[in-house]
């Protein structure tokens, strides 16, 4: 029985790690946002943006020790999917 010499095992390792990679990133290049990107706006206008488009959002205050309390005074920061239908908005009032 015949041996791979080292050098062999190490390069198909690396084309395997090569090939393990490049389908994490193209699986990941493939998903889309769920809803309109609202980051950048006021916590009304996302959620207005959200609403027409039928996506429910959760809400959570970055820099609010007693939440939202007053929804125009907060800027959404950032935007994560839950799922098909939900977004998690990341809001600050004292900016991103």
């Amino acid at each position: 029985m015949t041996r791979w010499p080292a050098k062999m095992g190490a390069r198909v390792g690396a084309v395997l790690l090569a090939a393990l990679g490049l389908t994490a990133f193209v699986a990941g290049c493939g998903s889309k946002p769920v809803g309109p990107d609202v980051r950048g706006m006021s916590l009304p206008d996302a959620k207005a943006s959200l609403t027409k488009a039928g996506v429910n959002a959760t809400v959570h205050p970055k820099d609010a020790l007693f939440g939202v309390l007053v929804e125009a005074n907060f800027v959404v920061c950032d935007e994560h999917a839950v799922n098909a239908h939900m977004v998690r908005l990341d809001v600050a009032k004292h900016g991103c």
